[in-house]
């Protein structure tokens, strides 16, 4: 059952296959954010440089396998960066305002974001990056 609805088309196969992808995504970009952070890199510049590196494990791996997408890459890195700059920049003043205001540790502050992100992330490459 797992099998088949990892290589479904319908709307619950992808989610699920997004969440997987979005969790290792996620990993990454805790792991480079927590190095840049003990490196002392810039807050902000540690949040944007972990977040586009994920971004692009993110977008290949959904682009093939969540959304089985074989169209030229052209248009959709366009869409895909769009909301990327949206999310990202969301989550670049969630994380800061967590830290700052609330004093929430930085990777807590990232969960934070990235759990508030996540719908519209998912929505926006669903309908506009891949168009499924």
């Amino acid at each position: 059952m797992l099998v088949a609805l990892l290589t479904s088309k319908s709307w619950h196969a992808q989610f699920l296959r997004y969440f997987l992808i979005g969790v290792s995504a996620l990993a990454i970009d805790f792991g480079l954010l927590a190095t840049l952070v003990r490196a002392q890199y810039p807050l902000t510049a540690a949040v944007i440089i972990a977040y586009g590196v994920a971004a692009a494990f993110h977008f290949t791996f959904n682009k093939f396998w969540t959304f089985k997408s074989y169209a030229r890459p052209h248009k959709q890195i366009l869409a895909y960066a769009c909301i990327v700059i949206i999310t990202g920049a969301l989550t670049v003043l969630i994380v800061q305002y967590c830290v700052v205001m609330l004093k929430i540790p930085v990777l807590i502050s990232k969960l934070i974001a990235v759990a508030l992100t996540f719908p519209l992330s998912f929505i926006g490459h669903r309908r506009v990056t891949f168009g499924t």
